[in-house]
C-alpha cells in the first residue's frame, strides 16, 4: 500500500535521531507538505 509506505518513511524521518531537534519542524512541514500534494483528505496529520 502506498499510503502505508509513506507513512512510515515519513515517521521515520521525523523520529529519526539526525533529524530530531531543530530539523523537526522542517522535516514534520515537509511531510505534511508532501502528504497534502499527494491525498485529497489533508488535514489528517493537522
Amino acid at each position: 500500500d502506498v499510503m502505508v509506505s509513506a507513512t512510515g518513511r515519513a515517521w521515520r524521518e521525523m523520529t529519526s535521531p539526525a533529524n530530531f531537534g531543530l530539523r523537526g519542524f522542517e522535516v514534520i512541514a515537509a511531510t505534511k507538505a508532501r502528504v497534502e500534494a499527494h491525498v485529497p483528505w489533508s488535514c489528517f496529520l493537522c
